[in-house]
Order: structure tokens, then C-alpha cells, then sequence
């Protein structure tokens, strides 16, 4: 049985807007992971796209879905009010999670001969902490 200061903390934890936050962008990022990793499979296996050419594409994709849901559902302040000026924003952190994700896939891919849709699904967690956090940081709160 737990006690009743435990059962506090945790209700405490789970109120926490933060945690709450947390969950909806996992959720938000499962979302725009299918799509992503779908529209990346669909681009290089029938179009022939190279891999990195569908992933660009496929990451901008989810980018545009991510960044719907994050101002609609996810984040209920935002830091920046001027709407242009946020996106600008939001369009560099993104850049700077494509360069990421496109530098894991294309290492794993090419320096240790992983298939590029597995290499893409280990990218998605270094990519998944440096979005949250960096737009966590300087975009909502």
C-alpha cells in the first residue's frame, strides 16, 4: 500500500505542468514519428529518393505537424507574441534538429552499414531531447 505523502508527491508530479507537457509531446512526436518514418520509407523504397534526399523531406513534414501541434495542444503560453517572429524561431531550432537527425542517420548508416530506417529510429531520441528542451527553453513555457 502507499502511503499518503508518497501519493501526494506523486499527485504533486502529476500536476506538474511540465510533466504534462512532457507527456502530449511524446505524444505529439509519436505522431509526427509515424509520419516522418513513413513518409522517409514510402520516398526511398518506391520513389528510389535517396535516403538522405527522403529524409530531409520527410523531416520537414513532420516539422510542419509537430510544430501545429506543439502551439495548439502542447504549449499553452508562448514566449515569443509575435507569431512570425516564432516561427523564424522555431524553423532554426528545427534546421538545427535536421542536421542532427541527417548526421545520426547518415553515420550509423554509412560508417556502421545500419539499415537507414533503423538509423533514422536511434536519431529520434537525440532529436526528441534537443527539440523539447530547446524550445521548452526559448519558445513556450
Amino acid at each position: 500500500m502507499i502511503s499518503k505523502t508518497i501519493r501526494k508527491k506523486i499527485s504533486l508530479f502529476l500536476k506538474n505542468q511540465t510533466f504534462e507537457q512532457a507527456v502530449k509531446y511524446i505524444l505529439t512526436g509519436i505522431s509526427c514519428t509515424i509520419v516522418d518514418m513513413l513518409i522517409l520509407y514510402l520516398l526511398t523504397k518506391y520513389l528510389s529518393l535517396y535516403y538522405i534526399t527522403s529524409a530531409i523531406f520527410s523531416f520537414i513534414v513532420a516539422v510542419i505537424m509537430n510544430y501545429i501541434m506543439s502551439i495548439y495542444w502542447v504549449f499553452k503560453i508562448r514566449i515569443i507574441e509575435n507569431r512570425t517572429l516564432e516561427l523564424f524561431y522555431y524553423i532554426i531550432i528545427s534546421v538545427v534538429g535536421l542536421l542532427i537527425s541527417i548526421g545520426s542517420i547518415w553515420f550509423l548508416t554509412e560508417y556502421f552499414d545500419v539499415h537507414f530506417m533503423v538509423s533514422k529510429f536511434f536519431s529520434l531520441f537525440i532529436t526528441f531531447g534537443w527539440n523539447f528542451w530547446i524550445r521548452k527553453k526559448f519558445l513556450h513555457t
